[in-house]
């Protein structure tokens, strides 16, 4: 971990890329390439954020929640190819931003890849998509999802109901502004369904909160994300963070630990002081009441989980990912997408956007659970779970939700 620090300290830029491993390729050989693309790919996008602005490692920790990206206009994307290695993708006249990346990576084996969308364009796609999903109409009602999909340059559109009408008034959106096709299709369209929370009303939960619904104050099962601190009133108070779907508009919520059943007269553990639910965070920080606290260990796994300069760590598209949660256990997945927009069926008219879109299994309670990255030595927070339907599950980034509740890190080691 410090001898990445230190690369990334001294602008060494890699990046990553996974899918299937190439067939006889050792497992072994496979994992050392992905962990060494990962690491790449985290400092491929430290190269593009405000971060060296900070003067250490210290002061990013502790203005995480200031951490913005700007993208050139050759960048592309990147992904895991079915080798491990990162590909980086790239449009336009490249030649002197792919000289300057090998230059600062000095990594032979990142590949470089030309393609017809820089990534400012696919992201530009995907806001105008976020767009028709919020509108109260027939076409929005039609879009639950999109996502990008860097391995093959495009965003992927999720209708519910596939037919050439409805495609037909999408690519409209998205003709060149002199009335031209696109070189090639920018935008596809597949079947899709609206996640669902996974939120339980059953017993036994990791953590249960006090939400308001039409008939009343109930009880709700989340599991817990991870550790983090907020500065309130002149001083920090440590908690923790969750799901925040179910939690609406009303803080102060009391937050018990489950065990005794929803419900059921248990030990408080802490109460909401804030949580966002739509556009890029889905979360929820729980103030910490008396002695709880929140340990940094993965249930039912050994490891703490590591500090990677300012915290969290960012997971590449085709890597592999893991989630732990209270009801579906300990699971690994692998990345769709690092760009991910959806509504939830409870909630078609709000849209959230930039998620990790995922294909590890969970279960009802699980919301708010921990989502990391781990290598042979660390294990780095990347965010908590969401929601899922019958294709994919969806993971709120620690970046955003560090972001948007004006939070910071704690415990990490």
């Amino acid at each position: 971990m410090k001898k990445l620090f230190a690369l990334i300290m001294a602008l060494v830029i890699t990046a990553a890329i996974v899918c299937v491993p190439v067939l006889g390729m050792a497992e072994s050989a496979y994992t050392a390439n992905e962990e060494a693309s990962v690491d790449a790919y985290n400092a491929l996008l430290y190269n593009y954020s405000n971060i060296k602005a900070f003067s250490t490692a210290e002061e990013a920790a502790e203005k995480v929640s200031e951490v913005k990206y700007s993208f050139p206009d050759e960048y592309a994307g990147a992904f895991i190819d079915n080798s491990g290695k990162l590909v980086v993708c790239v449009t336009g006249e490249a030649g002197k931003f792919i000289a300057n990346s090998k230059a600062l990576l000095e990594n032979d084996k990142v590949e470089y890849k030309y393609v017809d969308y820089s990534h400012n364009q696919l992201m530009d796609a995907m806001q105008t998509v976020e767009k028709l999903m919020a509108i109260d109409d027939e076409l929005g009602a039609q879009i639950v999802g999109a996502y990008t999909r860097y391995t093959d340059n495009v965003v992927i559109v999720q209708i519910t109901d596939l037919n050439e009408n409805i495609t037909n008034r999408l690519q409209e959106q998205f003709i060149e502004s002199d009335g031209t096709e696109v070189k090639q299709p920018m935008v596809r369209y597949e079947k899709g369904d609206y996640l669902i929370p996974e939120v339980s009303n059953e017993a036994g939960d990791r953590v249960a909160i006090e939400v308001s619904t039409a008939y009343g104050d109930e009880w709700a099962g989340y599991s817990v994300g991870f550790r983090a601190r907020k500065y309130i009133n002149g001083a920090y108070v440590e908690g923790f963070v969750t799901a925040a779907h179910g939690v609406e508009t009303r803080i102060s919520n009391d937050v018990e630990d489950g065990y005794g059943g929803l419900g059921i007269l248990t030990p408080k553990v802490g109460e909401v002081v804030s949580h966002s639910m739509g556009g890029v965070c889905d979360a929820s920080f729980i103030k910490n009441h008396g002695s709880h606290t929140v340990t940094n260990e993965i249930s039912g796994s050994s490891p703490k989980l590591s500090y990677w300069l300012y915290g969290y760590y960012s997971v590449p598209e085709n890597a592999t990912i893991y989630k732990t949660g209270y009801s579906g256990g300990n699971k690994s997945g692998t990345v769709t997408s690092t760009n991910y927009s959806f509504s939830y069926q409870s909630y078609p008219n709000t849209v959230f956007s930039d998620f990790y879109k995922s294909n590890y299994s969970s279960s009802s309670g699980d919301s708010g659970g921990l989502v990391y990255y781990r290598t042979s030595t660390d294990t780095y927070i990347a965010g908590i779970h969401s929601g899922a339907n019958n294709e994919s599950t969806a993971a709120c980034k620690a970046g955003n939700i560090l972001s948007t509740l004006s939070l910071t890190l704690s415990g990490l080691e």
